[in-house]
């Protein structure tokens, strides 16, 4: 089991909740946050005081308030712990069901189990703590069945980048650079262009604008 848990949660009574599951299953050394950013440094900190946690518990999304977060929500923040801290284990808890999302973390192997927070989220979430705990994986099972249907779009890395540049307000002549300096390939205007393109006709979309708002109903990026 578990010796070091940090909870990422904004919202007070969920992280109660969520403490107190860990102590009825012997899990003492519990720390928690609001903040994406928050919880980043205090896992960096642990780890240079070799004293790192083994879990982390975190929502998905986290409202905005006066603080500037680099990491806003908390599929950014899981997909940069399990590049820097790859023994570190990930439990999603969020009330976010929607199978593109899940399945786009799935994907990424961003996270090691993916718990929705509904009438059996806590008894849920104490199952995937001991099944990641074993080495397993788990997801809840009201979202289990559809997450692996086969009607659902996908989008691979590499288009959900250029997808979230445009969306910032990125121009093509700077996601090129951006790509070329980053070594992501194919980084040609001419690729992204062309990648833009087989996307607007994908979603039947006129303008990049109009494709953006597609993707974003569709909660793919």
């Amino acid at each position: 089991m578990f010796n070091k848990v940090i909870i990422a949660e904004d919202l007070d009574s969920v992280n109660k909740a969520v403490k107190d599951l860990l102590l009825n299953i012997d899990i003492n050394n519990v720390s928690h946050t609001q903040y994406c950013d928050e919880a980043y440094l205090k896992l960096k900190k642990a780890e240079l005081d070799n004293d790192p946690f083994d879990l982390l518990i975190c929502d998905l999304n986290f409202k905005p308030d006066h603080r500037n977060e680099k990491l806003s929500s908390g599929e950014e923040l899981a997909k940069v712990l399990r590049e820097e801290m790859p023994d570190l284990k990930i439990i999603i808890n969020s009330v976010e069901d929607h199978p593109n999302i899940i399945r786009r973390i799935w994907n990424l192997k961003s996270a090691d189990a993916y718990v929705i927070k509904d009438r059996n989220g806590l008894s849920n979430l104490e199952l995937a703590i001991k099944s990641v705990a074993d080495g397993k994986q788990f997801l809840s099972p009201s979202i289990e069945r559809s997450l692996f249907t086969n009607n659902i779009i996908e989008l691979d890395e590499y288009e959900i980048s250029i997808l979230n540049y445009i969306s910032r307000g990125f121009s093509q002549e700077e996601i090129h650079q951006i790509f070329k300096n980053e070594k992501i390939i194919p980084h040609s205007k001419s690729s992204i262009e062309k990648k833009l393109k087989d996307l607007r006709e994908s979603f039947d979309a006129r303008t990049n604008p109009q494709l953006i708002s597609i993707v974003k109903d569709l909660h793919l990026i």
